[in-house]
């Protein structure tokens, strides 16, 4: 069992739900609306190097970028999809 399991995302949400989303399998709890996929990567200690993808159509998510949660979100890391040929 994953030790990240249930984790709570601690920040100044200004009265908004707390709603559940998947990390690699892991539930976290976080404030409904935007966060970013910086937040994403620290709650589940998703290295850099690995990119995230949000799951069913597997788009993959800017580093820079953001999301906007409403609940039951899934996330997926893997490394990096980048490759010479």
């Amino acid at each position: 069992m994953n030790s990240n399991q249930n984790q709570k995302h601690e920040d100044n949400g200004k009265g908004k739900d707390i709603v559940n989303i998947f990390i690699n399998e892991s539930t976290y709890q976080v404030h409904q609306g935007r966060l970013n996929v910086s937040e994403i990567r620290a709650l589940n200690d998703i290295p850099i190097t690995d990119v995230i993808y949000q799951l069913p159509a597997y788009l993959l998510l800017d580093n820079e970028g953001f999301v906007t949660v409403h609940g039951g979100e899934q996330f997926k890391s893997g490394g990096s999809s980048g490759h010479s040929s």
